[in-house]
């Protein structure tokens, strides 16, 4: 399990390094939108680098004045259609992820894993496909909702797969 662990964390560390330096959270953000392939409603149209991140739409930031961090992203309903970017691993504060009713498609990033204070994961009404993370040194996951358009809700472990 350990070897495992090791692996996984070797991975990611590979989506947090780029040209030899951490990418911000605004990168990681843009990071995210550039996976995106099809905005219908340019719903995405405030990410940009000429406000901060915070103030971007759909984006939560905390309260912390000196230093705040995305805690909540909800980008559910907006019929987004592309991947999840391995970079939401860097949203390291991030609680809330909320891509329900989209059309996001292949794996759940394993860099999800990398987020410990995680609690919920509304993915349902997707295309998401394969295995899912380990969510090992996720203590803080209390609902892990997921489903692929037509398929009945699923109860596993303590999480919800809906």
């Amino acid at each position: 399990m350990r070897i495992l662990v090791f692996f996984l964390f070797i991975h990611c560390l590979n989506i947090i390094f780029v040209n030899g330096r951490i990418l911000s959270e605004q990168e990681a953000l843009l990071a995210i939108k550039s996976a995106i392939k099809d905005d219908p409603h340019k719903s995405l149209s405030s990410w940009k680098n000429t406000t901060h991140y915070c103030n971007w739409s759909f984006a939560t930031c905390s309260s912390s004045s000196h230093s705040p961090t995305v805690i909540f992203l909800d980008i559910s309903y907006l019929e987004l259609n592309g991947t999840l970017s391995p970079q939401i691993g860097l949203l390291t504060n991030l609680q809330n992820l909320s891509l329900h009713d989209n059309y996001f498609y292949g794996h759940v990033p394993s860099s999800l894993s990398l987020l410990t204070k995680f609690q919920y994961f509304y993915g349902r009404d997707n295309y998401f496909s394969g295995p899912l993370p380990l969510f090992v040194n996720m203590s803080e996951l209390r609902c892990l909702c997921l489903t692929t358009r037509g398929v009945k809700q699923v109860v596993w472990g303590r999480f919800q797969v809906i």
